[in-house]
């Protein structure tokens, strides 16, 4: 897991600064920040494709359930 350092805020994003000198933009989780705090960067590349084989389990799970039946 990353970690950023907390070099900015408004009411909806905060900036965060990486180790590698990157700056990210974040929205606001529920929990308070502090300037300066060192925060976990949650990687989020991973929720589009959890949701995309989710909604693929489903999708079969429902059209094979709807074969069993007929």
């Amino acid at each position: 897991m990353r970690k950023g350092i907390v070099v900015e805020m408004s009411k909806k994003e905060v900036i965060l600064l990486t180790r590698e000198g990157q700056f990210l933009k974040r929205k606001i989780e529920k929990r308070s920040y502090r300037l300066g705090e060192e925060v976990d960067i949650l990687n989020e590349k991973w929720k589009p494709f959890y949701f995309l084989i989710i909604s693929i389990f489903l999708f079969i799970f429902v059209f094979l359930g709807e074969m069993v039946l007929f």
